[in-house]
Parts: C-alpha cells; sequence; structure tokens
C-alpha cells in the first residue's frame, strides 16, 4: 500500500506527538538536546516498552546500530536521579532486547561505520543482566548477548555479510 506524502507526514506527527509526550514526561531534558538514537529509542521505550512498533520506527533503529544501544543508555541515564534507580520493568527490558536485534539484523544497512561494531551494545547487555531477575528473561538476554557477540566475532574476522546472520533470536 502507497501511502500519499501528506497522509505520511500527519501519520508522523501524530505518533510522534504521542511518543515524544510519553518520553518527554519520562525525562528531564528537553527534545532539542536529545540525540537522534535518543528520540528515537525515546519513542520505543514509551508506555514502558507496551506500545506496538511502528514500522518507519524499526527502520530508523535498524539504521542505528551501536548507536541504538547509546539511545537506550542516555534515555535510561536521563529518567533517572542516582545510579541506585535501577528499576526497570520486564516490558522495558524485552522492548530493549527487540531494539538490539532490530539494530542488529541487518548490519550493511547501519548508516555509520563505528555504529556497526557491538560496543555500547555488549556493555548495555550486560547491565540488563545485571539488574534483571533470574529466569526467562535472563535467557532471552544471554541469547541477545550471544547473537550480538557471534556478530562482533564475525565482524572482527571480516566474515559479516548481508544475510550471513542468519535467524535472529526473538
Amino acid at each position: 500500500m502507497r501511502f500519499d506524502t501528506s497522509l505520511t507526514a500527519i501519520l508522523m506527527t501524530v505518533l510522534l506527538g504521542a511518543g515524544a509526550g510519553n518520553a518527554q514526561a519520562a525525562s528531564s531534558r528537553s527534545d532539542s538536546h536529545r540525540s537522534d538514537a535518543e528520540q528515537t529509542v525515546a519513542m520505543l521505550l514509551a508506555d514502558t516498552g507496551r506500545a506496538p512498533i511502528p514500522g518507519f520506527i524499526e527502520t530508523l533503529v535498524t539504521r542505528l546500530g551501536d548507536g541504538a544501544a547509546v539511545g537506550v543508555i542516555q534515555y535510561l541515564g536521563g529518567r533517572r536521579v542516582s545510579v541506585s534507580d535501577d528499576a526497570i520493568s520486564r516490558e522495558e527490558v524485552e522492548r530493549i532486547l527487540a531494539i538490539v536485534r532490530m539494530a542488529f539484523a541487518a548490519p550493511s544497512v547501519i548508516q555509520l561505520e563505528e555504529n556497526r561494531m557491538p560496543k555500547a551494545t555488549l556493555i548495555l547487555l550486560r547491565y540488563l543482566r545485571l539488574v534483571s531477575a533470574p529466569g526467562s528473561l535472563r535467557e532471552d538476554i544471554d541469547s541477545t548477548s550471544r547473537f550480538v557477540e557471534e556478530l562482533k566475532l564475525r565482524q572482527l574476522r571480516g566474515a559479516a555479510q548481508p544475510g550471513d546472520l542468519g535467524r535472529v533470536p526473538r
């Protein structure tokens, strides 16, 4: 289905306005001081990560690579008053894992070369494992970590090719 440009602009304005409103409540910083990655992630984590993911947002995340993890870290850091405030809901962790999987699903489309190597992503996954309760959520974190570590190894060996990653864990 092909959308008219004005209809797309209206739809994006409504969705971005709703997402930004919810994300702004979670962060004391104004959108003008947020990175593009943080703004994108804030829309995905609005409503504690329960809202559906619009396709155009998924496309933006796919182009971020490691920048998506940086955006998550900026978002989480911006809404916390202190380091000891580590309350992240199960839904948020699941959404963050989905963001990571989207961000590295197609490394060849990641816009910035430096974001093709998952550095901040591995630190983010380690953090999520530390603050998450044992159980199936940890299994999901470990599965995503293995996916990202395998990607990093392939990139270090120079073997990462489009479509070479196989199945992305869910």
